[in-house]
């Protein structure tokens, strides 16, 4: 059995093991389930495809600063790989 308490109090018990966008759609709403690029995990930041576990949570979405910068961050990625294939040989540095 999980214990999940959401941003605002609430707790909420669910002995379902799925993931978190899972979570997120069944018990706070499809909407917010569509805008979340991740969940912050008693603070720690994790993926929506990772297991639901007890916890405190947040759902982080494109109009927060974290989600903001991991949006950044995979889009580096994403730009690099891009890079690397049309230029193959080329060294990615920071």
């Amino acid at each position: 059995m999980f214990e999940i308490v959401l941003p605002d109090g609430k707790k909420v018990q669910s002995d379902i093991s799925e993931s978190w966008i899972s979570f997120i759609k069944r018990e706070i709403g499809e909407g917010l389930a569509k805008a979340a690029i991740a969940v912050s995990v008693n603070g720690r930041l994790v993926d929506v495809t990772a297991d639901v576990e007890s916890c405190d949570m947040s759902v982080i979405t494109a109009k927060s600063e974290e989600g903001l910068a991991i949006i950044r961050h995979s889009a580096s990625h994403i730009m690099a790989d891009a890079v690397q294939q049309l230029f193959p040989g080329t060294k990615v540095t920071i």
